[in-house]
């Protein structure tokens, strides 16, 4: 909280945050001020905050400040690793909202150029949330979703997977970035 604090006061011209592996997601404090640095920090282009136990009330504030800096007309965050955090870890009610929000950002936000999701353990039906809001996305480019309860299709399509197959099998799957020109659910 305080480091955040410290970034959003003195740091104006930060464009790379890598903050991995320091376990920072298991304090809803952490998740609002990291949400609430990114408000504010406009220069910020790159976050990094892969292996970090991002989930429910963190998970959802932490969204909270992506979202914001991609609507907001100033922002600048184009590329987010939040890969290996298992963000459906929480309670129903909070995996839900988390993936809600996740979904508003890939509607709304039209900074954002690369997403890793890798290995959050999200399943079928979370995918599906995910991939209502890459509908009228057209600014993402790079999407890893390995480990999760979907796959992308050779066109680039988000396709969650059957109830028999599980997002245990998804290790087995690759990724693709840069290789098709953006990503996006197919249409109902």
């Amino acid at each position: 909280e305080r480091l955040c604090g410290a970034i959003s006061e003195r740091v104006h011209a930060m464009r790379c945050l890598g903050l991995a592996d320091t376990a920072i997601g298991l304090s809803k404090k952490a998740g609002r001020a990291l949400g609430d640095m990114l408000r504010v920090t406009m220069s910020l282009e790159h976050l990094s905050v892969h292996w970090n136990r991002f989930t429910g009330a963190s998970a959802y504030e932490l969204l909270g400040g992506v979202y914001d800096n991609g609507t907001n007309g100033t922002g600048k965050l184009s590329r987010f690793d939040l890969s290996n955090n298992n963000l459906s870890a929480a309670s129903l009610d909070q995996t839900d909202n988390v993936m809600k929000i996740l979904s508003s950002v890939l509607r709304e936000n039209e900074k954002l150029f690369h997403l890793d999701l890798s290995y959050n353990m999200l399943t079928a039906a979370q995918c599906e949330i995910l991939s209502q809001g890459l509908v009228e996305n057209h600014t993402l480019w790079g999407l890893h979703i390995a480990g999760n309860g979907a796959t992308l299709d050779a066109e680039g399509f988000l396709v969650p997977m059957t109830e028999k197959e599980s997002p245990h099998r998804a290790h087995h799957l690759r990724t693709y970035d840069g290789a098709l020109s953006k990503y996006h659910a197919r249409p109902p």
